[in-house]
């Protein structure tokens, strides 16, 4: 084995690992994010500025009531398509009800019910929301997900058959 050859295995070994030790690490982030019930949302309205500005990412762990506290931004079900993420401004804890409200509203939302709360917010990711909601759309999917595997597969195809349609050669023989 040439010395150019050995380059070429070592350096086709170090990306086999890379891509392995990435898909590893996605694995366990995709794992968590399931396990732990962690949703991951996207800002779309201006109504928490300058906290959360249109775009972000939202990162929402659930929480349970009594953790709650007057400040936390929270995520909650507005209705069956809605959720909404804004500040407590109260709590009642006989009602079991919170208060919360943009921080740029004039008025707080009407009052939100325990089991309407998804989370709490424990990490803004300033830009990610508006690439979560381009991976959820079905042209951002194919296009940040399918094409470049589908590519992948095809290099790593051609590389086989080019690899396999090489004469096989015994070190030491002359043909």
């Amino acid at each position: 084995m040439s010395v150019r050859e050995s380059a070429v295995w070592l350096l086709q070994a170090l990306a086999a690992l890379t891509l392995l030790g990435l898909s590893v690490v996605m694995v366990a982030i995709v794992w968590t994010i399931h396990h732990q019930h962690i949703q991951i949302l996207g800002v779309q309205t201006g109504s928490m500025r300058p906290a959360l500005a249109v775009g972000d990412g939202l990162v929402i762990r659930p929480s349970t009531f009594a953790s709650l506290a007057v400040g936390d931004i929270v995520g909650y079900r507005a209705s069956s398509q809605m959720i909404v993420s804004h500040r407590i401004v109260s709590l009642n804890s006989a009602t079991r009800q919170l208060l919360v409200q943009g921080d740029s509203n004039q008025a707080p939302d009407v009052p939100v019910q325990a089991s309407q709360v998804i989370g709490r917010v424990s990490l803004v990711l300033p830009g990610f929301g508006s690439t979560t909601r381009l991976v959820r759309s079905p042209l951002g999917l194919v296009g940040l997900v399918y094409l470049p595997v589908t590519v992948v597969i095809v290099c790593q195809i051609e590389t086989m058959k080019s690899y396999y349609r090489r004469p096989y050669r015994v070190a030491g023989l002359q043909s």
